[in-house]
């Protein structure tokens, strides 16, 4: 038998495993009889029995799905399987997403209080699913967007009609900025959302000129609403300004993220510095904005402190790109004096914003400003963003230094465990595994040395020393099963995964036990299973990320591997878990492997 029919076999075989309900073949009438379309990229694939039987499988794991008692699962899960089925049968795809964004409102004689969706949760899914819709069809993405909100409908409606818009435009930016820019410019009929920095963000990345136009028409529509929040006419300035201390405290935010610090009590945005490579032009037309912005009559009390604060700190950026604009913003403080907590009108409630915009500015020289704060809570929350900023530039060293100055014991030791473990981690980038392994061995029992040992493994695997690689995956697994937390079976999951590349037999094994534990394991709590460590000192909080290079815990990255170990095995294995959260995310998983397989 051929490589090529013993496949074939075996994707037929696998079709037992999920089954195709009758329930779903009424469903999907039309998607059921439909052969796997000719597509641009895959016209010489589509001819091939192999390719037929792989789409016709994967189109098969709708039945199972249409199963999953949880609606809001079902309908995500449908449309997550309509975007990777598109290129290979446009037509089942589509209809998979109408019947996905059809679920959540379609009448159900069940009683079941996972079926019932509240309305803001209603609005919430169908637009998850709209967002996946226009990767592909932007068109009839926005019809279903009007169709939601029309755009002559109450005005209650127009922030979420302005915000709907813009988080699919930011979708489409990469694939396709046109649509994403017209996605924008449509967002604006309905007002200024607060995801427009975020799109800006990203545009500007992409294009910069159309970035500058969107910016523009921004101002204007911001110019012609009635009330404006300051932090939100401040989260619009980061397209022009940034904060200082961004790269010296904290690893770099998000794309449109912004940087806050507080003063005098209150919790501000921070745009001491410039963005590099702004035109004057561009940063005048802000200014010139939030000038009339800020001058209008204020009647809540903290948008006055924010609008005194804030023109505080466009007063300097006036006198450089607008110095026609000083007297107003001089002008804007001075009205507000008499409506503001006088603290606020003292220099030195603002030492924040001043050390932050000192360019020759250290971390020596916030380090000894931080020892001079009498609090412990608020220094020890100082101490921690220090520490981390350290960590994430890779000078472990430093971080290790600051981090033992935290008062907090149990802050100040789990901080250093993550140190010791960010470090080992990036040693294994440079592939420096001895010295990971030192490391390992000396990290408390705890998920940090699991994830470790697993990272090591995987590298150990990579130079084909096995016994070294087994060895790891050993320590990794003893010390998993001691961890009584729902990320326990997902390291297992990825146990299995890096055994399959040179042990298949124990890989299966290992996989069963991973299904298991998924199955003992209550579905809420595998719902919150985060990758990441948070550490509180003071009010300051933290997450560092606790992931290795190589190394993921999802299905999508655990099982292909498996796959190409034993395709049968793995498939009846994962057929038997009862979260349907994880049976989704490992049915998608399969799908994904299978079409890329048949490619």
């Amino acid at each position: 038998m051929t490589p090529t029919v013993r496949f074939a076999v075996c994707i037929v075989v696998v079709v037992i495993f999920t089954g195709l309900s009758g329930h779903a073949q009424q469903s999907l009438p039309k998607a059921r009889h439909s052969q796997p379309v000719s597509h641009p990229s895959s016209t010489a694939k589509a001819g091939t029995e192999l390719y037929k039987l792989t789409v016709l499988r994967v189109q098969g794991f709708s039945d199972r799905i249409l199963t999953f008692q949880d609606v809001k699962l079902k309908a995500i899960a449908l449309a997550r399987l309509a975007d990777l089925l598109w290129d290979h049968d446009e037509s089942f795809a589509r209809q998979l997403f109408l019947k996905a964004i059809d679920l959540p409102s379609a009448k159900t004689e069940s009683s079941s209080d996972r079926l019932k969706l509240a309305a803001t949760d209603l609005a919430y899914l169908r637009q998850e699913i709209i967002r996946r819709i226009a990767r592909h069809d932007a068109n009839l993405a926005q019809q279903l967007m009007d169709a939601d909100i029309p755009l002559d409908g109450p005005d209650a409606n127009a922030t979420e009609r302005a915000w709907n818009y813009t988080r699919a435009a930011i979708d489409l930016v990469k694939d396709n900025p046109q649509k994403a820019i017209e996605l924008g410019e449509r967002s604006l009929r309905s007002g200024v959302s607060q995801g427009m920095p975020w799109l800006l963000a990203e545009l500007r990345r992409k294009d910069e000129v159309a970035a500058n136009t969107l910016f523009l028409k921004t101002l204007n529509k911001l110019l012609t609403e009635s009330v404006v929040d300051a932090d939100n006419l401040l989260a619009l300035g980061y397209y022009v300004f940034t904060s200082p201390t961004l790269a010296l405290i904290d690893p770099p935010l998000p794309v449109g993220g912004v940087m806050k610090v507080v003063v005098g009590g209150v919790d501000v945005i921070d745009i001491m510095a410039d963005q590099p490579g702004v035109s004057p032009d561009i940063v005048r037309a802000y200014l010139d904005t939030a000038a009339k912005i800020l001058a209008r009559p204020i009647s809540d009390p903290r948008q006055r402190q924010l609008c005194f604060i804030y023109a505080k700190q466009l007063l300097p950026k006036a006198e450089k790109y607008a110095p026609d604009h000083v007297p107003q913003f001089a002008e804007i403080m001075r009205s507000l004096i008499p409506d503001i907590p006088q603290a606020l009108t003292q220099e030195s409630t603002y030492k924040n914003l001043e050390l932050s915009n000192q360019e020759n500015a250290t971390a020596d020289d916030l380090l000894r400003e931080i020892e001079k704060i009498p609090d412990d809570r608020h220094r020890n929350g100082r101490y921690l963003s220090i520490s981390n900023g350290f960590l994430q530039r890779g000078e472990f060293s430093r971080a290790r230094a600051v981090a033992a100055k935290i008062k907090d014991v149990g802050a100040r030791a789990h901080l250093l465990i993550l140190i010791d473990f960010s470090e080992a981690a990036r040693s294994l980038e440079r592939g420096e595994i001895t010295f990971a392994e030192e490391m390992a061995g000396k990290l408390p029992p705890g998920i940090e040395r699991a994830i470790l040992w697993l990272g090591i493994a995987h590298a150990r695997a990579k130079e084909r020393e096995i016994v070294r690689a087994s060895e790891a995956i050993n320590a990794a697994l003893a010390t998993a099963r001691n961890l009584y937390e729902a990320r326990r079976p997902f390291l297992i999951l990825a146990a299995a995964s890096e055994l399959a590349r040179f042990d298949p037999a124990l890989a299966q094994t290992t996989l069963i036990e991973a299904v298991r534990e998924f199955n003992s394991q209550k579905s809420e709590l595998l719902a919150q299973v985060r990758w990441s460590q948070t550490i509180e000192a003071g009010a300051t909080q933290r997450h560092f990320p606790i992931r290795i290079k190589g190394i993921e815990f999802g299905f999508e990255q655990a099982l292909p591997p498996l796959i190409d170990a034993d395709l049968e095995g793995t498939v009846t294995v994962v057929s038997g878990l009862k979260d349907e959260r994880q049976l989704a995310d490992a049915l998608l998983a399969l799908a994904v492997a299978l079409l890329k397989s048949a490619s």
